[in-house]
């Protein structure tokens, strides 16, 4: 039933101006420029032909009586006719010819030799740009051949680009050039081309938030995506807020798809950067424990590879909502210098001028949804860690956890996992023999472990807040052991893709790694965690950090951290039995005995050092010992006997697990078995077939045919067809 206590819904929305330089601007509501526009139209009703010419010239745009002509890019580029779309690669200026902005250059470098920038390129595009594709494959090739095609001299007939374009795609490519030599160290980068020290960046963001245009927003991502790369997370975080402010003054945080003024392609790319920027945001936040950037209520942007939820309807729907005796839906008036502003209802309903291929080509959906597969779910994963840090990291003052809201938290994050294409969920094939490796080999990069590592990392992220409770209470030992299975997890995925020889390319692989060697070595010290399993791990742990060490330095501070645990890990329990695994039976003994119902007869002796290692021995032990006890020893009552010992040997602890733990060896599925606590649940049998699955290896040559992931457009396809598509 409905409250009356809820007022009409209010119609009032922002306006989208579209410029024909890549160029849009926003204005939310709240300035009150839909009120504006409805004044204006109601005394625009009933003027005379003769007079809306004197009527336009005194009324000026509604726009730019709220923030002023000064900021309007109106007054400095040239409008696009109404009803005209624009396209950012039809700009006449992406044929000229054009030179690093020298400013930038003496920032972030020179460009390297053309076929070292080649192998660079083809590097960025197989790792990075499946995650963010902000990037426009073509066009980025086009720019990349104008810009090799002066080094023999420019005519002086050749116009160049302006300032502000040269200074964007000079920070494009010398952070792309610089991000791809981090995923292959054999590729010598000159000196010249490298970006000497991540705050040279901040010197530039002044020449790119200039213009809120698109290249703008590229050059920026790219900047940032560099910073992340080295772990200047800070400076990198800085550079968000720029793409933040400059993302909303754009409008990118409104779904394209509801201004008719955008093409298909525009709708497509503002998608991807907007998409590729509230990932990162989240990372940021997460890593650097701030506040989110991007509010989820403030967007209404359609998530990658779903359903578009306002895609344009057919023309007859115009003619109908527009009939329509109860409901006056606003026009978008063309102003007097001819700009456009965009009205979301009309951009639901009036069809793209480049219409997408038919709803009924379901070959065309698959691949386009295979294509997005990888953005998609890492969008899902950043929204899921937005709430896990509203949930637990909000202000102590405000901070309010509701079990029930844990509960769903938990379980959209595994039914995000469980839903992953089987191709984000695999671990790669270890690597060939070099001299059986084709050169023609061009397999993609497996983002299998990556995503191992985001649903693990969530899973410890959910839990560590309650370790730190009281160590004797019920939710501090369960979230200790589920914590316990996801840092194992977490390096099982990480050796998996040091096997498979790829790239540790992302940095939040490093704090997923620190992370799980601190839950390990808690463990350990609390006693709650098998000593020997733990120091294996924890060794593993150290090696991935070492291996780390040489791309970051922070790797290098955390495993002098975890040594130095580690170490008095080793001291504290060098006087414990030889056997390694008495801290768990004496921990499933006590469990037992606190556990066991009053009225049981049976009494569970301690392990003795007579305790056999066979474990197939075991229960053979127990029971013998038992018989020589036993007073009524007396083979006509053998069968009463039997019978008594087939139920106490259900009460037993499990057998010792003898068999040094080998990382390697065990598949991360099999986690939750391995860890489980409970004495008659074990099963040991074929704990050594264990092994990750094969496969072929990953290569690293590329081939120059690759594709464009979300357009389909060949790299080298300079008409870039996706703009007619």
């Amino acid at each position: 039933m409905a409250s009356s206590d809820f007022m009409s819904h209010t119609s009032e929305v922002g306006s989208l101006t579209t410029h024909s330089n890549d160029e849009s601007q926003f204005v939310g509501s709240s300035s009150g420029v839909y009120f504006i526009k409805t004044v204006r139209q109601a005394f625009s009703q009933g003027v005379t032909p003769s007079n809306d010419e004197t009527q336009g010239q005194d009324f000026p745009h509604p726009e730019d009586t709220i923030i002023g002509s000064e900021d309007s890019p109106c007054e400095k580029h040239p409008p696009t006719a109404y009803g005209t779309p624009y396209s950012s690669i039809d700009a006449g200026t992406r044929h000229h010819r054009w030179e690093y902005h020298p400013a930038v250059t003496q920032a972030l470098g020179e460009a390297p030799p053309l076929q070292q920038a080649k192998e660079l390129m083809m590097m960025y595009f197989k790792v990075w740009h499946p995650l963010f594709p902000f990037l426009h494959g073509p066009t980025f090739l086009q720019e990349m051949e104008l810009l090799y095609s002066t080094s023999g001299g420019a005519s002086s007939t050749i116009n160049v680009q302006s300032e502000h374009k040269s200074a964007c795609w000079t920070t494009i490519f010398q952070c792309v050039f610089n991000l791809a030599s981090l995923l292959n160290p054999g590729v010598n980068l000159p000196q010249a081309s490298k970006i000497k020290s991540p705050t040279n960046i901040h010197t530039l963001l002044g020449l790119l938030v200039y213009r809120h245009d698109t290249p703008a927003l590229q050059a920026m991502l790219a900047a940032q995506l560099y910073l992340l790369a080295t772990m200047s997370l800070r400076t990198a975080s800085t550079v968000g807020g720029c793409i933040l402010r400059s993302m909303l003054h754009a409008g990118l945080h409104r779904c394209p798809f509801r201004y008719k003024e955008l093409t298909c392609h525009d709708r497509q790319l503002r998608k991807r950067i907007f998409w590729s920027a509230y990932a990162i945001d989240r990372y940021l936040s997460q890593a650097l424990g701030l506040p989110l950037g991007i509010q989820d209520s403030d967007v209404d942007v359609c998530l990658p590879g779903a359903h578009e939820l306002h895609n344009p309807l057919s023309s007859s729907s115009i003619a109908q909502t527009e009939a329509s005796p109860n409901r006056t839906i606003p026009k978008s008036p063309m102003l007097e210098n001819g700009r456009s502003v965009g009205n979301p209802y009309l951009g639901r309903t009036e069809q793209s001028p480049h219409p997408q291929p038919s709803n009924d080509d379901s070959n065309w959906h698959q691949e386009q949804n295979n294509r997005e597969a990888a953005l998609a779910n890492y969008v899902i994963s950043g929204r899921l860690t937005g709430r896990a840090l509203e949930l637990f990291h909000k202000s102590i003052h405000v901070r309010s956890v509701r079990r029930s809201s844990v509960l769903f938290l938990i379980s959209d994050v595994h039914k995000w996992w469980n839903g992953l294409p089987p191709s984000l969920q695999g671990t790669p094939p270890p690597r060939r023999n070099c001299e059986t490796k084709s050169p023609e080999a061009d397999e993609p990069f497996d983002l299998g472990p990556f995503f191992t590592v985001l649903y693990q990392h969530l899973i410890l992220l959910i839990n560590r807040p309650l370790l730190s409770l009281d160590t004797s209470s019920p939710d501090f030992c369960s979230g200790l052991q589920t914590c316990i299975g996801a840092a194992r997890g977490i390096l099982s995925a990480l050796q998996a893709q040091i096997d498979g020889g790829q790239a540790l390319f992302w940095p939040g692989f490093l704090s997923a790694a620190w992370m799980s060697g601190l839950v390990i070595v808690f463990a350990c010290q609390l006693k709650q965690y098998v000593l020997s399993k733990g120091c294996q791990e924890i060794s593993e742990c150290l090696d991935i950090l070492n291996l780390m060490s040489s791309q970051w330095d922070t790797a290098k501070q955390c495993h002098t951290a975890l040594s130095s645990l580690f170490l008095k890990i080793k001291r504290q329990n060098s006087n414990d039995n030889n056997n390694p695994n008495n801290l768990l039976l004496s921990s499933i003994h006590d469990n037992f005995t606190h556990h066991a119902q009053p009225s049981s007869p049976t009494t569970i002796a301690p392990p003795s050092s007579n305790t056999p290692t066979n474990p197939h021995d075991y229960y053979d032990f127990h029971r013998h010992k038992r018989r020589k006890t036993d007073p009524t020893n007396d083979p006509s009552d053998q069968n009463t006997r039997s019978t008594q010992q087939q139920q106490q040997s259900l009460l037993l602890p499990p057998p010792p697990l003898t068999q040094a733990y080998n990382s390697n060896n065990y598949n991360t599925e099999t986690t939750a078995s391995i860890t489980n606590n409970n004495p008659t649940s074990w099963n040991l049998s074929g704990l050594e077939d264990l092994q990750w699955p094969g496969g072929s290896e990953s290569a690293t040559n590329f081939d120059l045919n690759m594709t464009d992931l979300f357009h389909g457009d060949c790299l080298f396809d300079l008409s870039g067809p996706s703009a007619e598509s």
